[in-house]
């Protein structure tokens, strides 16, 4: 995805639809978008995600029980709307 966006997303809006596992859950445990959530970050990328059946403050449970991504590892991510 770098590759083709000019070799950087760097301050780019990013949008992610589905965080959830599975289809009409809110169930996040591993799911792969908090992996991909991750590596955009990593390159400073603006994220806005939006699942229906996951609140916020699950998202970010999950980003920091899985993947240790918080606003004190990663602070950019204050910039975007998980």
């Amino acid at each position: 995805v770098v590759s083709r966006m000019f070799n950087t997303i760097t301050d780019k809006k990013i949008a992610i639809f589905g965080f959830a596992f599975k289809k009409d859950t809110g169930d996040t445990r591993e799911t792969a978008s908090a992996f991909v959530c991750r590596d955009l970050l990593d390159e400073r990328a603006k994220l806005e995600v939006y699942d229906p059946q996951v609140s916020r403050e699950t998202m970010l449970m999950e980003m920091d029980y899985t993947l240790k991504v918080n606003d004190a590892t990663y602070p950019n991510m204050l910039d975007s709307n998980l």
